[in-house]
């Protein structure tokens, strides 16, 4: 089993480091953020040129264990159902997760070296991977936010970080805020599967372009007359069917939870 260690670190990449705090109920509190919960996950590779790998993903706790969940894809370097291939073949080793007062790494060697790309209802583009926090640090994390499904009638709220707002005068910007996607009551079709939650909508998707980045992001929903949030899902995907209609992909979280996980495929 992979881990991941919490690595402190001083420079110019994140100065400054405290500890944080989870919500205690999936009830929004006015002075709370739902955006909290998501975590920059980001890549860099100097090569002929300068680009970054992008992502979000969110932290999820069971007992005393910490789990960090974001789309598979974004540490296997997968596009769908094949091997994506990035600029001069090169994918990352290590990637960067932060947050507001906490950073560290993660070696995604062996996932990506390992994936075979499977589709999405045979292997669901999602992964938790445990951290081992010998720090003692505490995150915001969201197991009290989870649901089994999404319903229809309600509000969507995705709070990730888009590529565009990653880079600042050519280089990485980690204290940029995350980009919010939304939907109201009326304005979206839930459909719910066993491994996911499809969304359609009758307002215009983003193009993929604008949502480069938010792959990983949890996905908050809020049914009509009720003042709790809650998450069944991460963003993952946009898919277009033969006649132009496009669709949103979120992969359920309990495929990863533990005593539920499943293998890198």
């Amino acid at each position: 089993m992979m881990r991941i260690i919490i690595i402190l670190f001083f420079g110019s990449i994140h100065p400054g480091f405290g500890l944080v705090t989870g919500n205690v109920s999936g009830k929004f509190d006015p002075g709370d953020t739902l955006m909290k919960y998501s975590y920059r996950i980001n890549g860099t590779v100097f090569s002929e040129s300068f680009y970054t790998v992008d992502g979000t993903g969110c932290f999820y706790k069971k007992g005393d264990s910490l789990y960090f969940i974001t789309a598979k894809h974004v540490l296997s370097g997968c596009m769908m159902s094949r091997k994506a291939i990035w600029k001069n073949g090169v994918y990352p080793d290590m990637l960067i997760i932060s947050g507001k007062d906490v950073s560290f790494f993660v070696d995604i060697g062996k996932i990506k070296d390992t994936a075979t790309c499977l589709p999405q209802l045979q292997s669901p583009d999602i992964i938790s991977i445990p951290v081992e926090n010998k720090f003692n640090l505490e995150v915001y994390s969201i197991e009290n936010f989870k649901t089994d499904s999404i319903s229809n009638g309600g509000q969507i709220k995705i709070f990730g970080f888009p590529s565009d707002s990653n880079i600042k005068n050519g280089r990485a910007n980690y204290s940029a805020p995350p980009g919010e996607l939304d939907w109201d009551s009326g304005s979206y079709t839930a459909v719910n599967h066993s491994f996911i939650n499809i969304l359609s909508s009758n307002r215009q998707i983003p193009p993929n372009e604008k949502l480069k980045g938010y792959s990983g992001s949890p996905v908050f929903f809020k049914e009509d007359g009720s003042n709790e949030w809650k998450i069944s899902g991460i963003f993952a995907a946009i898919i277009t069917d033969t006649v132009g209609r496009r669709f949103v992909i979120m992969p359920k979280i309990d495929n990863v939870l533990p005593n539920k996980s499943r293998s890198v495929n």
